[in-house]
């Protein structure tokens, strides 16, 4: 910050006035004003470590909530991160000199579908404050099968179950499946087969291709 005062100095011809000035080199962070964490599954968790680096001059901050600002509860030092469900962000302060650098931790756990967004308060001590914000969004599980045996499957009714003619011993006959993902985040899943009269779960999937669309053979 800039300081400007003056003082006045008094001798036997009269007074004059003096001015004084100060300043320092203001530090320049690199963070974003929109810390985005991206997509994450509903009832998941992600991280996100976003370096920041300055390249100003040196000085100390922390993080605060708008609604903390300016008298926090809890002191700083006693506080591992920032608590903004469901974000959480740390560390709460850090000092940075020229060229260094520090990792600013975003967790998220969406409990609810949707996009969601936090603000948060940098405060330094040239005595500005910054407006940041925390952005993400949740996600579901979204898969489609596309194509059955070739046949596209687009406003068909998706079949129950794989029916298998009667073969020979040791014949084999087979399905091909095609599988969307067309939720915005891969995902990993397998195939399970269960015994008559048990329902068939396929785990979380790895659902790859250009168009998010893979290619399944089941046979029997």
């Amino acid at each position: 910050a800039a300081y400007d005062d003056a003082l006045t100095v008094v001798g036997e011809g009269g007074q004059f006035p003096v001015a004084l000035a100060a300043a320092r080199e203001p530090p320049k962070l690199s963070m974003p004003r929109a810390l985005d964490v991206g997509a994450c599954l509903v009832g998941d968790a992600v991280r996100e470590v976003f370096v920041v680096r300055n390249s100003g001059g040196p000085a100390r901050f922390r993080l605060l909530r708008e609604d903390d600002y300016p008298s926090p509860p809890t002191a700083q030092r006693m506080c591992a991160s920032l608590a903004m469900p469901p974000f959480s962000l740390a560390p709460t302060e850090f000092a940075l000199g020229p060229d260094e650098s520090v990792e600013v931790v975003v967790d998220y756990l969406p409990l609810e579908l949707g996009h969601h967004e936090r603000t948060f308060l940098l405060v330094c001590d040239n005595c500005t404050v910054e407006q940041y914000a925390i952005r993400g969004s949740s996600e579901q599980v979204m898969l489609e099968m596309t194509e059955l045996n070739g046949a596209p499957l687009r406003g068909r009714s998706v079949p129950a179950a794989l029916h298998y003619e009667s073969v020979a011993l040791g014949a084999s006959r087979g399905h091909s499946l095609h599988v969307r993902n067309t939720s915005p985040l891969p995902l990993e899943f397998r195939w399970e087969l269960r015994p008559a009269g048990h329902l068939a779960r396929a785990g979380l999937a790895d659902v790859g291709g250009d168009d998010g669309t893979d290619a399944y053979e089941h046979g029997f």
